[in-house]
C-alpha cells in the first residue's frame, strides 16, 4: 500500500480481540482498539489533526505559530503535523512528568516552554496568570495575528475526532455492552462514547487514578473538572485504578497480548478486569477499551515503580515505598491551622487558585514526592502542615519526611474539603 501523506495513516486503526484463557472470565469478550497503531503512537493523533488540518492554509498563509499546553503525546503529533509543513509550534507546559517524553519532544525540534514547579508554589493569587494555558490564551488573544492555540481542553473538534473512532467500533462489532476509556482531557470518552451510546446502547465507564497514584496521560476524578469536556453524568460508572494497575495491565497486554502499550492502556485493561473479576456473566457480553499509546516514553517512569523489572533494586526510600503500617506509624494529624505553620498544599495548581488557605503555598504532590525524596527542602521550617483534597496525599508526605528526617510535620485531618465546610463559607 502506498500513501502520499503520513495523515492518511491516522485512525482506521484494529481492534485485537484478547485471548479469553489470559483473563479467565466467563462469558467475557475483550476488544482491544490498538489506538498506539496510528503513525505518531497514539490516540492524540486524531485529536492533533483533528483540531489543526482546517486551519493549516490560514496557519501557513500568515506565518502563524501553533501553541498547546501538553504533557506529551498530544505536543508530539502536533508538532510532527507541524514540522512537515514548516510551521512553528510550541508547547507551553508544566506537566512534562516524564524525561524520556521531554527528550523524544526534544528530538523532535519542539520548543517547549516549560514552567518550573516553583511556579505553583506562590501564596494564592486570584489574578495569577502564571498557568500555561492561561498564558498560552493570552498570547492568541493579544495577538490572534501570530499565534494559534489548538486549546485541546476545550476545543470540541478534540471529541469531535474522536467520533470517527466510534464509527470504526461499530463497523466492526454489532454488539457493544461496555466501552472503558481513562480520562485524560475527556475527549476520547466523549467522542466515542456518543457514537457507541446512539448506536449500540453501549454502557459507557470513565477510568481515573487514585488521588495521589500518577499515572502519564491521565488524571485524578478531582482534576478532571479542570477540562472543558467532562461531565460526570455521561459516565455510567467511574473506576479509579493505581500505579499497580497500569503496570500489572500494561504488563499483561505485553507479554500476553503482544501489545506495546504504555501504562495508561494497561491501566485501562486492568480496570476492565477488576470490574468483572468475581462477577458472574450469565450471557456473553462484549467489551471496548482503547490501547492509547506505547510504551518506550515511559520507560523511565517504569523504572521508578518497577526496578526490579530492569534487574534493579531500589535502596532509595521513596514515599511510593510506603506501607500501611508506616504511614500510620510516622505520620502525625493536626486538627487546626495554626499560624505557626509552613502549610504546604498539595492539589493542583487550578484547584490552589480557587480556593486555599490563606498563606498557603502549593506544590503538586507528585512534584514534592521527587524534591524530599532527594533532601529536606523544608529544612529552615520547624511547623509544617502539609493539605491535600481529604488527607490522604498529605498523610503519606506526613509519614515520609518524619521517618526519613526524624521530623515532626504534621497532615491536616480531613483535608481541605473538611476545612473549606468549616471555615470557608
Amino acid at each position: 500500500m502506498i500513501i502520499k501523506d503520513v495523515t492518511q495513516l491516522i485512525g482506521n486503526t484494529p481492534i485485537l480481540e484478547i485471548d479469553s484463557k489470559i483473563h479467565n472470565i466467563e462469558n467475557l469478550n475483550i476488544y482491544a482498539k490498538l489506538e498506539l497503531f496510528n503513525p505518531f503512537g497514539s490516540l492524540k493523533d486524531r485529536i492533533a489533526w483533528g483540531m489543526i488540518q482546517n486551519n493549516l492554509e490560514d496557519i501557513k498563509n500568515n506565518n502563524k505559530i501553533v501553541i498547546e499546553s501538553s504533557s506529551g503525546n498530544t505536543s508530539k503529533a502536533l508538532c510532527i503535523l507541524c514540522s512537515k509543513e514548516n510551521i512553528t509550534f510550541q508547547n507551553y507546559t508544566n506537566r512534562i512528568k516524564e524525561n524520556n517524553v521531554r527528550e523524544i519532544l526534544q528530538l523532535l525540534n519542539c520548543e517547549i516552554v516549560e514552567f518550573p514547579g516553583v511556579l505553583e508554589c506562590r501564596p494564592s493569587n486570584p489574578n495569577d496568570r502564571n498557568d500555561p494555558k492561561f498564558i498560552a490564551m493570552e498570547l492568541e488573544n493579544s495577538n490572534p495575528q501570530k499565534y494559534f492555540y489548538t486549546k485541546q481542553y476545550q476545543n470540541e473538534n478534540n471529541p469531535n475526532s474522536q467520533k470517527k473512532m466510534g464509527i470504526e467500533i461499530i463497523e466492526d462489532l454489532e454488539k457493544v455492552d461496555y466501552f472503558f476509556s481513562f480520562l485524560g482531557t475527556g475527549g476520547s470518552s466523549r467522542g466515542v462514547g456518543e457514537v457507541l451510546k446512539k448506536e449500540r446502547s453501549t454502557s459507557i465507564i470513565g477510568v481515573v487514578s487514585e488521588e495521589d497514584e500518577y499515572i502519564p496521560g491521565g488524571r485524578s476524578l478531582n482534576e478532571m473538572w479542570e477540562t472543558g469536556f467532562f461531565k460526570k453524568e455521561f459516565y455510567d460508572s467511574i473506576n479509579t485504578c493505581t500505579i499497580n494497575d497500569a503496570i500489572n495491565g500494561m504488563l499483561t497486554l505485553q507479554q500476553r497480548c503482544g501489545l506495546l502499550v504504555g501504562p495508561t492502556g494497561g491501566a485501562t485493561y486492568q480496570s476492565v478486569i477488576n470490574f468483572f473479576n468475581n462477577k458472574k456473566i450469565e450471557t456473553p457480553i462484549n467489551i471496548v477499551f482503547i490501547a492509547c499509546d506505547r510504551v518506550e516514553p515511559y520507560i523511565d517512569y517504569i523504572k521508578k515503580h518497577r526496578p526490579n523489572l530492569f534487574a534493579q533494586t531500589s535502596s532509595k526510600f521513596s514515599v511510593s515505598n510506603l506501607n500501611l503500617e508506616e504511614i500510620e506509624m510516622y505520620s502525625k494529624s493536626q486538627d487546626l491551622v495554626k499560624e505557626s505553620n509552613l502549610i504546604v498544599d498539595l492539589r493542583s495548581s487550578i484547584s490552589f487558585k480557587l480556593e486555599s488557605i490563606q498563606n498557603s503555598i502549593n506544590i503538586s504532590y507528585q512534584q514534592l514526592c521527587e524534591l524530599v525524596e532527594e533532601e529536606n527542602i523544608f529544612k529552615n521550617f520547624n511547623e509544617v502542615l502539609f493539605v491535600c483534597t481529604n488527607s490522604k496525599s498529605s498523610k503519606k508526605i506526613s509519614a515520609f519526611m518524619n521517618k526519613k528526617y526524624n521530623l515532626n510535620y504534621s497532615y491536616l485531618k480531613g483535608g481541605f474539603l473538611e476545612y473549606k465546610e468549616k471555615h470557608l463559607k
